[in-house]
């Protein structure tokens, strides 16, 4: 894990980097001194989708998400996680849809297009990328975490950013984000998370 954190630290681009004007602005808007959580914890984990979501609210119209998790004994305050989220639903006045479903996506899952799609274990998704992604719109946001957590997530995520449907990545080293718009060319960017 540390030769991947080391190899991740020489790869990055800031801000003074990033020709492309689309990742500049989202990652001015959305990444820029996002916290950066030394842990790969699951309540961690979910504490910095909660930061992520609320930065993509205040960037774009976001109306409904899909988690995909289940919320067990790998999440110690489960409730907690839950209530934050839906508080922030509620101070933004943001009518989210949150669907918390294993893979594969059931029949009333996929038949919504979600603005965005977190899943908590990116060794789960490799078969989601292989299909469709029925449940993606053209603006969509796929967020995984835990793609550097060992050698079987870093092969899954060098798969999802080689995916055909995937047009751009970006790696923030303890989660990636996946666009599959088609209106760009196909990019993958390592980006600084201070």
């Amino acid at each position: 894990m540390i030769f991947r954190y080391l190899k991740y630290c020489i790869q990055r681009k800031g801000k003074y980097h990033l020709h492309s004007p689309f990742v500049y602005d989202f990652y001015m808007n959305v990444l820029e001194e996002f916290p950066f959580y030394c842990n790969h914890n699951a309540d961690i984990s979910f504490m910095r989708f909660i930061e992520l979501l609320n930065r993509l609210i205040r960037y774009r119209n976001i109306k409904n998400v899909l988690v995909e998790t289940e919320f067990d004994d790998e999440i110690v305050d489960a409730g907690l996680c839950l209530k934050k989220l839906s508080q922030l639903c509620i101070e933004n006045s943001i009518d989210l849809k949150i669907s918390n479903k294993r893979l594969p996506l059931e029949k009333d899952t996929v038949d919504c297009k979600y603005d965005i799609v977190y899943f908590t274990d990116a060794t789960q998704v490799s078969n989601y990328f292989q299909n469709d992604m029925t449940c993606c719109n053209e603006d969509s946001i796929i967020v995984l975490d835990g793609i550097h957590f060992d050698k079987c997530a870093d092969i899954i995520w060098n798969g999802i950013k080689n995916a055909q449907c995937v047009s751009l990545t970006m790696d923030c080293y303890f989660f990636g984000l996946v666009f599959v718009m088609k209106r760009i060319e196909k990019q993958h960017f390592i980006l600084k998370i201070t």
